[in-house]
């Protein structure tokens, strides 16, 4: 599973990464991620045409769209368009951030998710106890951050 990342250059302009999850295996549930701590989650519903002009994220931030479209802007006007299950990780907590637009006729419904301090996701590391019981350790499948 590919996120969008969105940080900040040494510019100070706000650039877009991709940051691709590692899973294990669990068997039949499935594959898990690892578990990251949250600060706190919010829904949010944002009304078609409403644009949220440029600035930076005030913390690290996982926002995932539910329902509609949202298009994120960053410096030279490079854009994405992400539609629902879309994930993206805002790290631009400097400089000139970015934009954000719900574009059409219909709202846009997003879970935003503040990551609590220290938590690092942009590496590779083994998940600890508070990822997975002791008793059943992680097999990761993938990984690559660009």
């Amino acid at each position: 599973m590919k996120l969008i990342r969105v940080y900040t250059r040494p510019d100070g302009q706000a650039a877009f990464g991709q940051l691709e999850l590692m899973f294990r295996n669990a068997g039949p549930e499935g594959l898990f991620s690892k578990r990251w701590p949250a600060k706190h989650i919010q829904f949010l519903e944002t009304p078609a045409g409403q644009a949220h002009d440029w600035g930076p994220v005030q913390a690290r931030q996982l926002l995932i769209v539910l329902e509609g479209v949202l298009d994120v802007v960053v410096a030279d006007a490079q854009q994405h368009r992400l539609g629902p299950g879309a994930v993206v990780l805002f790290e631009d907590l400097h400089g000139a951030g970015h934009r954000l637009h719900i574009p059409g006729s219909h709202p846009c419904r997003m879970l935003i998710v503040t990551l609590a301090d220290g938590v690092s996701i942009d590496e590779v590391e083994e998940a600890g106890a508070g990822s997975f019981p002791a008793s059943d350790p992680p097999s990761w499948t993938s990984t690559a951050i660009t």
